[in-house]
């Protein structure tokens, strides 16, 4: 317990004196049976998010979760919660990530968290002002990083992004 409030005690004392912004995306994606047997996203399910991006110099960590319903993947699955920590690298107009995700799937009869799995993300973000930005991004999710040297061009997932810097 005292580990965990350690964490939240670290994580709120960063965003008090790091720049902070939110994103908020929308995420198209692809069919996952391939390598996630269990996956509840299937072709073109859209996901929403909600990002805290902590920044400091060229990196920065994302913490947040997107949500989404009426999904074609597993039958039976109403909902999905998404909960994601990821490392973010941005340099100019360029970003890239790693991060690790899970699911939180609620069916019709039970709710369960899926297995760990990751991500890497390239993208770009435009600036409008100073503190607004609009992205464009792409992500591979995989399983183990065996997932991430047999790249399957089938499984790259589209986002369009907001960031709102504070």
């Amino acid at each position: 317990m005292k580990s965990l409030f350690c964490l939240f005690a670290f994580l709120f004392a960063s965003v008090a004196v790091a720049e902070t912004a939110i994103t908020v995306n929308a995420r198209q994606h692809a069919d996952r049976s391939s390598i996630f047997s269990d996956s509840p996203y299937g072709e073109d399910d859209v996901a929403l998010g909600v990002y805290v991006d902590v920044f400091e110099g060229v990196g920065a960590w994302r913490f947040g979760a997107s949500y989404a319903d009426d999904l074609s993947g597993v039958p039976g699955v109403k909902s999905v919660i998404t909960p994601q920590i990821s490392l973010l690298v941005v340099d100019g107009i360029w970003e890239t990530s790693l991060g690790a995700l899970i699911d939180y799937v609620d069916t019709e009869t039970d709710t369960d968290w899926g297995d760990v799995y990751f991500q890497w993300a390239l993208g770009i973000n435009l600036p409008i002002t100073n503190s607004f930005s609009f992205g464009v991004h792409v992500q591979y999710p995989f399983e183990d990083f065996d997932g991430l040297i047999d790249f399957d061009s089938d499984l790259m997932e589209w986002t369009g992004a907001v960031r709102i810097r504070f």
